[in-house]
């Protein structure tokens, strides 16, 4: 037999256990968000690029062009509307 006693090792083991649990939750979580951390969302990939859209609203046709894009390092879509159908304007006689 070794000469270690078996309460002597089942101690070593318990302390080599605690501290090796206590390594794997003492670091640091991976970052979920900020300014090195690039967002996804795939319905918002889809809404970039470029779009036409026509229809009708309260009655009247309407058509607006629409620019999609990503800014500030892939964090928020930039969204521009216009406006594009020629209006007739009434003038006063």
């Amino acid at each position: 037999m070794s000469s270690y006693n078996w309460p002597a090792r089942a101690f070593t083991a318990c302390l080599l256990l605690i501290l090796g649990v206590g390594t794997c939750f003492s670091q640091e979580p991976a970052q979920l968000d900020g300014p090195k951390h690039i967002f996804n969302d795939l319905l918002l990939d889809n809404m970039a690029g470029s779009w036409k859209m026509t229809g009708k609203v309260r009655g009247q046709s309407a058509e607006h062009s629409i620019e999609a894009d990503w800014i500030l390092n892939h964090q928020f879509l930039r969204i521009h509307e216009k406006d594009t159908q020629r209006r007739r304007t009434k003038r006063s006689s």
